[in-house]
């Protein structure tokens, strides 16, 4: 592993976080960013600020990359899910974890210099694919049981105009099955 620069020995997490922002934004000289960390109270030499300027964009062009191999892969497992299970916000979630399972698996790959493996991406693909029918079972398992719900209480609202009839409460027979039809759906 190598050296930590001056910068992350001595600079707090919070620090850092400020300085990579500022980094990330393009906008800073090397300069600015050495008379930055003066004002913060470090003594920071103009290469030791220049060679932390260049891991940082390197990592940050490095993740932009993963990125977006990874939005690519996760594109291609979507077309592979079909539409069904990436509509609707479970959906949505699941193409959320796969673009983060696929940026984290890129990243650890790149991480041990080695190449991401066919079979890495069809596992992926085949668990993400195991998820989405999963989901959308649920759905459907969700959208029977609503209609069920529905279709009892449109039976007790027509039992309720059977009892006002049956109880002499002013409907007629006539008024009454015209009433249950068009709860019932019938009519």
């Amino acid at each position: 592993m190598p050296q930590k620069s001056s910068i992350e020995t001595q600079l707090s997490e919070e620090q850092l976080d400020i300085l990579t922002k500022k980094i990330g934004t393009g906008k800073w000289s090397v300069d600015g960013l050495k008379d930055l960390l003066g004002e913060w109270g470090y003594e920071i030499s103009r290469s030791a600020t220049h060679r932390h300027i260049q891991k940082v964009e390197d990592k940050l062009k490095e993740d932009a990359d993963a990125l977006r191999e990874s939005r690519m892969i996760v594109e291609a497992l979507g077309k592979e899910l079909g539409d069904s299970e990436t509509l609707g916000e479970q959906g949505r979630l699941l193409v959320e974890m796969a673009r983060n399972l696929t940026f984290d698996l890129i990243r650890k790959v790149r991480q041990e210099n080695r190449t991401l493996d066919p079979k890495d991406i069809a596992m992926l693909g085949k668990g993400l694919a195991e998820m989405g029918r999963a989901l959308r079972l649920d759905q459907d398992f969700e959208t029977n049981i609503r209609k069920q719900i529905e279709r009892e209480i449109k039976e007790q609202a027509a039992d309720a105009v059977d009892a006002a009839v049956a109880g002499e409460k002013g409907l007629s027979a006539e008024t009454a099955e015209m009433i249950k039809n068009k709860i019932l759906g019938t009519a």
